[in-house]
């Protein structure tokens, strides 16, 4: 029983509800900028992060302004420092989602109007997960995961996989 508190402890802090007033609002403009964005240089995915899965957007690249410009106009998310991952390579930023509530309302807007289909795909499944998640947790238990959330752990991780 300790083990399955200190899941929800865990996941809990990724569950806080995003208050109205703070609650973006993108243009159709703002929409179409983010969803390209997301196509060219961002990825959905769910990871396995012990003893849970997290669901995560995340936009990597070596312009720490270009980064920064992007944050501004989602108004969401957080930006990574600098990483030097290879020596001879430039380092690489990150602008990253992880909270449940943040993931589903951002793929909400945005989803609509990404170009790939893939990628349109990986986030409204992503979104059903995050979804699913949120209405558990207000239910308190059982926050093991269904048959559901686990066929979506799987379908996002196989759409993911390269030359796909």
């Amino acid at each position: 029983m300790p083990e399955q508190l200190d899941y929800i402890s865990i996941e809990k802090k990724y569950v806080k509800p995003l208050k109205e007033e703070n609650e973006p609002h993108y243009s159709e403009c703002e929409k179409r900028l983010i969803a390209y964005s997301l196509a060219w240089e961002g990825h959905i995915a769910i990871y396995y992060n012990q003893p849970y899965y997290q669901p995560r957007i995340v936009i990597t690249n070596t312009e720490q302004d270009l980064l920064q410009n992007f944050h501004k106009i989602a108004k969401l998310g957080r930006i990574t420092p600098p990483k030097r991952l290879e020596p001879n390579c430039k380092p690489l930023s990150q602008w990253l989602i992880t909270s449940y509530c943040e993931i589903l309302f951002f793929l909400q807007k945005v989803i609509p109007h990404v170009p790939s289909r893939r990628k349109r795909k990986v986030g409204t499944l992503v979104s059903e997960f995050c979804e699913s998640r949120i209405r558990k947790h207000k239910q308190k238990f059982p926050l093991d995961y269904d048959e559901r959330e686990l066929w979506i752990v799987q379908e996002v991780q196989r759409l993911n996989k390269r030359g796909l």
